[in-house]
């Protein structure tokens, strides 16, 4: 399935396609796969800049990858979102930005709040 994933992912930046539900369950039937492609494809996003597509992949994760080891492979690109976010102030913003950067530290407290539980229980 992983060869698919990319071109599955591409039809989820509108939810008004008629694919994007298909392609979104199909996606979510193997989890911890499609979270390893959308790391990698989330890296492209934030290096071409593309919020909808960085949304997406945070969303998609969010919603059909149980919280846990497959998250782990978006964290280093979800921090380097929030990181650029915060040193470019002088930026230009709207409020698409904002509800993006909110999302992705709302994503990496879940993944902190499992990560502190995990390490406890251990």
């Amino acid at each position: 399935m992983r060869p698919y994933m990319v071109d599955l992912f591409d039809w989820l930046v509108d939810a008004n396609n008629p694919p994007f539900m298909p392609c979104r369950d199909q996606l979510a039937r193997f989890p911890e796969t499609a979270a390893v492609v959308a790391a990698e494809v989330m890296a492209k996003a934030i290096e071409d800049k593309d919020k909808e597509f960085q949304h997406l992949f945070i969303d998609f994760v969010s919603r059909c990858v149980p919280i846990g080891e497959a998250w782990k492979p978006m964290k280093e690109h979800v921090q380097a979102l929030v990181k650029a976010w915060e040193e470019g102030k002088d930026e230009e913003r709207d409020e698409e930005d904002e509800e993006l950067v909110d999302e992705a530290k709302e994503w990496l407290a879940k993944l902190e709040q499992w990560e502190t539980l995990n390490t406890e229980k251990a």
